[in-house]
């Protein structure tokens, strides 16, 4: 798609931030992070940009790939290698494969809080007593001595 100031494809950032539901800020922080790109030529006169459609599909790709947990570097990879050959699916697999590690770890290890959790409030049905873990650790925080702000030592 070619540029053509001020033309019904090409919209100002409060419109793409409608359509996309990013923020101004997400938007041009992107832009700065080098995700997209707005050629020179799309500035308006005023030094207002204008952004193609192209650009809210791109917004809206890496809104749903940050969904999955990716980093803003992991994303520009998987953006790279399909901008160099778009056929990259087996290229963006291993990226894909070391995610789901970290995913499947997250899940042990928030499993293992869970189970904590639960036999910890387990004992805690009415009153908590000397023996809940929840009582004792709490005991052990509220038992931490406050430190004295700068304006308390007069």
């Amino acid at each position: 798609m070619e540029y053509t100031p001020y033309s019904s494809q090409f919209m100002l950032i409060s419109q793409l931030s409608k359509i996309t539901g990013l923020s101004r800020d997400t938007i041009r922080f992107y832009e700065k992070k080098g995700l997209v790109k707005v050629p020179s030529s799309a500035r308006r006169r005023n030094n207002y940009k204008e952004y193609s459609s192209a650009i809210v599909q791109k917004l809206l790709v890496i809104k749903e790939i940050r969904g999955f947990g990716f980093t803003l570097d992991e994303i520009r990879g998987i953006i790279k290698l399909y901008e160099s050959d778009p056929r990259s699916c087996s290229k963006n697999a291993p990226l894909v494969l070391k995610h789901l590690e970290r995913i499947n770890q997250a899940i042990l290890h928030l499993s293992a809080v869970q189970k904590k959790l639960r036999s910890t409030v387990q004992c805690c049905s009415g009153q908590c007593s000397e023996s809940c873990g929840l009582e004792k650790n709490l005991r052990k925080l509220l038992a931490v001595p406050k430190q004295e702000s700068v304006g308390d030592s007069f």
